[in-house]
Protein backbone atom coordinates (compact mmCIF):
# COMPACT_ATOMS: atom_id res chain seq x y z
CA UNK A 1 0.00 0.00 0.00
CA UNK A 2 1.33 3.45 -0.88
CA UNK A 3 2.47 5.41 2.16
CA UNK A 4 0.60 8.67 2.90
CA UNK A 5 2.41 11.78 1.71
CA UNK A 6 2.64 13.64 5.01
CA UNK A 7 4.87 16.37 3.58
CA UNK A 8 2.30 17.16 0.92
CA UNK A 9 -0.45 17.15 3.55
CA UNK A 10 1.46 19.67 5.62
CA UNK A 11 1.95 21.97 2.65
CA UNK A 12 -1.73 21.76 1.77
CA UNK A 13 -2.82 22.85 5.25
CA UNK A 14 -5.32 19.98 5.37
CA UNK A 15 -6.64 18.28 8.47
CA UNK A 16 -3.98 15.61 7.97
CA UNK A 17 -1.30 18.21 8.65
CA UNK A 18 -2.93 19.04 11.98
CA UNK A 19 -2.36 15.43 13.04
CA UNK A 20 1.38 16.15 13.05
CA UNK A 21 1.57 19.56 14.73
CA UNK A 22 -0.10 19.30 18.07
CA UNK A 23 0.66 22.03 20.58
CA UNK A 24 1.96 21.23 24.05
CA UNK A 25 -1.52 21.91 25.43
CA UNK A 26 -3.09 19.55 22.87
CA UNK A 27 -0.63 16.80 23.78
CA UNK A 28 -1.17 17.31 27.51
CA UNK A 29 -4.94 17.14 27.03
CA UNK A 30 -4.60 13.80 25.23
CA UNK A 31 -2.10 12.31 27.65
CA UNK A 32 -4.22 13.30 30.65
CA UNK A 33 -7.35 11.80 29.08
CA UNK A 34 -5.54 8.54 28.31
CA UNK A 35 -4.09 8.33 31.83
CA UNK A 36 -7.42 8.97 33.54
CA UNK A 37 -9.14 6.44 31.31
CA UNK A 38 -6.44 3.86 32.05
CA UNK A 39 -6.89 4.48 35.77
CA UNK A 40 -10.65 3.93 35.57
CA UNK A 41 -10.07 0.79 33.48
CA UNK A 42 -7.60 -0.59 36.01
CA UNK A 43 -10.00 0.07 38.89
CA UNK A 44 -12.88 -1.59 37.01
CA UNK A 45 -10.78 -4.69 36.21
CA UNK A 46 -9.53 -4.94 39.79
CA UNK A 47 -13.06 -4.61 41.20
CA UNK A 48 -14.39 -7.17 38.70
CA UNK A 49 -11.68 -9.67 39.67
CA UNK A 50 -12.26 -9.07 43.38
CA UNK A 51 -15.99 -9.91 43.15
CA UNK A 52 -15.84 -12.65 40.53
CA UNK A 53 -15.60 -15.59 42.94
CA UNK A 54 -18.56 -14.49 45.06
CA UNK A 55 -20.60 -13.78 41.92
CA UNK A 56 -20.00 -17.24 40.44
CA UNK A 57 -23.58 -18.45 39.91
CA UNK A 58 -25.91 -19.09 36.94
CA UNK A 59 -27.20 -15.52 36.99
CA UNK A 60 -23.68 -14.27 36.25
CA UNK A 61 -23.82 -15.47 32.64
CA UNK A 62 -27.04 -13.50 32.04
CA UNK A 63 -25.60 -10.45 33.76
CA UNK A 64 -22.40 -10.50 31.70
CA UNK A 65 -24.31 -11.00 28.45
CA UNK A 66 -26.62 -8.10 29.29
CA UNK A 67 -23.59 -5.97 30.21
CA UNK A 68 -21.89 -6.73 26.89
CA UNK A 69 -24.98 -5.91 24.81
CA UNK A 70 -25.89 -2.76 26.76
CA UNK A 71 -22.33 -1.39 26.90
CA UNK A 72 -21.72 -2.06 23.21
CA UNK A 73 -24.98 -0.36 22.25
CA UNK A 74 -24.24 2.59 24.56
CA UNK A 75 -20.76 2.96 23.04
CA UNK A 76 -22.18 2.79 19.52
CA UNK A 77 -24.75 5.45 20.41
CA UNK A 78 -22.03 7.60 21.97
CA UNK A 79 -19.92 7.31 18.82
CA UNK A 80 -22.94 8.34 16.76
CA UNK A 81 -23.75 11.32 18.97
CA UNK A 82 -20.12 12.51 18.90
CA UNK A 83 -19.86 12.05 15.13
CA UNK A 84 -23.19 13.84 14.65
CA UNK A 85 -22.10 16.70 16.93
CA UNK A 86 -18.74 17.11 15.18
CA UNK A 87 -20.44 17.04 11.77
CA UNK A 88 -23.28 19.34 12.75
CA UNK A 89 -22.40 21.90 15.41
CA UNK A 90 -18.78 22.19 16.55
CA UNK A 91 -16.24 24.60 15.06
CA UNK A 92 -13.04 23.76 13.18
CA UNK A 93 -11.25 26.82 14.59
CA UNK A 94 -12.26 27.00 18.26
CA UNK A 95 -12.43 24.69 21.25
CA UNK A 96 -10.60 21.62 22.53
CA UNK A 97 -12.09 19.41 19.78
CA UNK A 98 -11.24 21.63 16.80
CA UNK A 99 -8.72 19.15 15.38
CA UNK A 100 -11.16 16.24 15.56
CA UNK A 101 -13.87 18.40 13.98
CA UNK A 102 -11.53 19.38 11.13
CA UNK A 103 -10.70 15.74 10.48
CA UNK A 104 -14.36 14.72 10.48
CA UNK A 105 -15.38 17.53 8.13
CA UNK A 106 -12.53 17.00 5.66
CA UNK A 107 -13.20 13.27 5.80
CA UNK A 108 -16.35 13.88 3.77
CA UNK A 109 -14.31 14.80 0.69
CA UNK A 110 -11.11 12.82 1.45
CA UNK A 111 -12.37 9.61 3.08
CA UNK A 112 -9.13 7.61 3.02
CA UNK A 113 -7.02 10.34 4.59
CA UNK A 114 -8.01 9.22 8.09
CA UNK A 115 -5.85 6.12 7.56
CA UNK A 116 -2.78 8.32 8.03
CA UNK A 117 -3.79 9.66 11.45
CA UNK A 118 -1.97 8.44 14.53
CA UNK A 119 -3.80 6.16 16.93
CA UNK A 120 -2.46 7.76 20.12
CA UNK A 121 -3.59 11.32 19.47
CA UNK A 122 -7.15 10.36 18.52
CA UNK A 123 -7.56 7.79 21.29
CA UNK A 124 -6.33 10.41 23.77
CA UNK A 125 -9.27 12.72 23.02
CA UNK A 126 -11.82 9.92 22.92
CA UNK A 127 -10.49 8.53 26.21
CA UNK A 128 -12.13 11.46 27.98
CA UNK A 129 -15.54 10.25 26.83
CA UNK A 130 -14.80 6.56 27.36
CA UNK A 131 -13.38 7.17 30.82
CA UNK A 132 -16.30 9.38 31.87
CA UNK A 133 -18.89 6.72 30.97
CA UNK A 134 -16.83 3.98 32.59
CA UNK A 135 -16.49 6.06 35.76
CA UNK A 136 -20.29 6.37 36.02
CA UNK A 137 -20.64 2.59 35.71
CA UNK A 138 -17.84 1.98 38.21
CA UNK A 139 -19.52 4.34 40.67
CA UNK A 140 -22.76 2.42 40.20
CA UNK A 141 -20.95 -0.79 41.11
CA UNK A 142 -19.81 0.84 44.34
CA UNK A 143 -23.37 1.84 45.25
CA UNK A 144 -24.58 -1.73 44.62
CA UNK A 145 -21.60 -3.36 46.30
CA UNK A 146 -23.72 -5.92 48.19
CA UNK A 147 -24.82 -7.63 44.94
CA UNK A 148 -21.78 -9.38 43.44
CA UNK A 149 -23.44 -10.30 40.11
CA UNK A 150 -24.46 -6.70 39.53
CA UNK A 151 -21.00 -5.45 40.52
CA UNK A 152 -19.23 -7.77 38.08
CA UNK A 153 -21.70 -6.94 35.31
CA UNK A 154 -21.31 -3.18 35.80
CA UNK A 155 -17.52 -3.43 35.92
CA UNK A 156 -17.52 -5.51 32.73
CA UNK A 157 -19.78 -2.92 31.10
CA UNK A 158 -17.36 -0.18 32.20
CA UNK A 159 -14.42 -1.97 30.56
CA UNK A 160 -16.30 -2.62 27.31
CA UNK A 161 -17.68 0.92 27.09
CA UNK A 162 -14.33 2.53 27.80
CA UNK A 163 -12.46 0.46 25.23
CA UNK A 164 -15.11 0.79 22.52
CA UNK A 165 -15.40 4.56 22.82
CA UNK A 166 -11.64 5.06 23.02
CA UNK A 167 -11.10 2.86 19.94
CA UNK A 168 -14.01 4.17 17.83
CA UNK A 169 -11.69 6.00 15.44
CA UNK A 170 -9.85 2.73 14.78
CA UNK A 171 -13.16 0.97 14.11
CA UNK A 172 -13.97 3.84 11.76
CA UNK A 173 -10.72 3.18 9.90
CA UNK A 174 -11.67 -0.50 9.54
CA UNK A 175 -14.85 0.69 7.88
CA UNK A 176 -12.65 2.22 5.16
CA UNK A 177 -9.77 -0.23 4.82
CA UNK A 178 -9.73 -2.28 1.66
CA UNK A 179 -7.44 -4.84 3.28
CA UNK A 180 -8.71 -6.23 6.56
CA UNK A 181 -7.70 -9.31 8.49
CA UNK A 182 -9.96 -12.35 8.82
CA UNK A 183 -10.89 -11.52 12.42
CA UNK A 184 -12.01 -8.00 11.50
CA UNK A 185 -13.97 -9.29 8.51
CA UNK A 186 -15.72 -11.90 10.64
CA UNK A 187 -16.58 -9.33 13.32
CA UNK A 188 -17.99 -7.01 10.65
CA UNK A 189 -20.08 -9.79 9.09
CA UNK A 190 -21.47 -10.69 12.52
CA UNK A 191 -22.42 -7.08 13.22
CA UNK A 192 -19.94 -6.66 16.07
CA UNK A 193 -17.90 -4.03 14.25
CA UNK A 194 -18.71 -1.33 11.71
CA UNK A 195 -18.89 -2.75 8.18
CA UNK A 196 -17.84 -0.80 5.06
CA UNK A 197 -21.29 -1.34 3.54
CA UNK A 198 -23.01 0.27 6.52
CA UNK A 199 -20.57 3.17 6.81
CA UNK A 200 -20.67 3.87 3.07
CA UNK A 201 -24.23 5.11 3.56
CA UNK A 202 -22.88 8.03 5.59
CA UNK A 203 -20.72 9.09 2.65
CA UNK A 204 -23.63 9.24 0.25
CA UNK A 205 -25.77 12.34 -0.09
CA UNK A 206 -25.55 15.00 2.63
CA UNK A 207 -23.57 12.99 5.23
CA UNK A 208 -26.51 13.35 7.61
CA UNK A 209 -27.21 9.72 8.57
CA UNK A 210 -25.43 6.53 9.68
CA UNK A 211 -23.20 8.32 12.17
CA UNK A 212 -22.39 5.41 14.49
CA UNK A 213 -18.88 3.98 14.36
CA UNK A 214 -18.81 0.87 16.57
CA UNK A 215 -21.25 -1.45 14.81
CA UNK A 216 -24.12 0.75 13.58
CA UNK A 217 -26.82 -0.84 15.74
CA UNK A 218 -27.88 2.55 17.15
CA UNK A 219 -28.21 3.80 13.54
CA UNK A 220 -30.58 0.96 12.72
CA UNK A 221 -32.73 1.69 15.77
CA UNK A 222 -32.65 5.19 17.29
CA UNK A 223 -31.19 6.75 14.15
CA UNK A 224 -33.96 5.41 11.93
CA UNK A 225 -36.53 6.43 14.54
CA UNK A 226 -35.48 10.09 14.13
CA UNK A 227 -33.13 10.71 17.05
CA UNK A 228 -30.65 12.97 15.22
CA UNK A 229 -33.21 15.02 13.31
CA UNK A 230 -35.21 15.47 16.49
CA UNK A 231 -32.14 16.74 18.37
CA UNK A 232 -31.36 19.14 15.52
CA UNK A 233 -34.88 20.59 15.60
CA UNK A 234 -34.68 20.99 19.36
CA UNK A 235 -31.27 22.73 19.29
CA UNK A 236 -32.31 25.00 16.41
CA UNK A 237 -35.51 25.96 18.23
CA UNK A 238 -33.59 26.81 21.41
CA UNK A 239 -30.49 28.50 19.96
CA UNK A 240 -31.42 29.54 16.41
CA UNK A 241 -28.31 27.76 15.07
CA UNK A 242 -28.64 25.91 11.78
CA UNK A 243 -27.29 22.35 11.54
CA UNK A 244 -24.24 21.70 9.35
CA UNK A 245 -23.83 25.39 8.41
CA UNK A 246 -20.03 25.33 8.82
CA UNK A 247 -19.80 21.90 7.18
CA UNK A 248 -21.63 23.15 4.09
CA UNK A 249 -19.31 26.17 3.88
CA UNK A 250 -16.23 23.94 4.20
CA UNK A 251 -17.49 21.56 1.52
CA UNK A 252 -18.09 24.49 -0.82
CA UNK A 253 -14.48 25.63 -0.37
CA UNK A 254 -12.94 22.18 -0.78
CA UNK A 255 -14.81 21.17 -3.95
CA UNK A 256 -14.27 24.42 -5.87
Amino acid sequence: MRQPDFASARRSGSAASAAHRLSALDRSFRVLGACLNALVLALAVARLAGHLQSAWQPALLIGCLAAFVAATFAADLTSGLLHWAFDTWFSTTRGAFRRMVSIVREHHVKPDEILSFRFATDAGVLSWFGGAGAFVLLTGSQVLGNRPVVVVSLCLAAVIYSLDVSLMFEYHKWGHRRRRGPVARLAQRCGLLLSPDHHLRHHRGAHDSHYCLINGLADRTLGQWGLFRGLERLISAVTGAQPRAEDHAMLARLIR
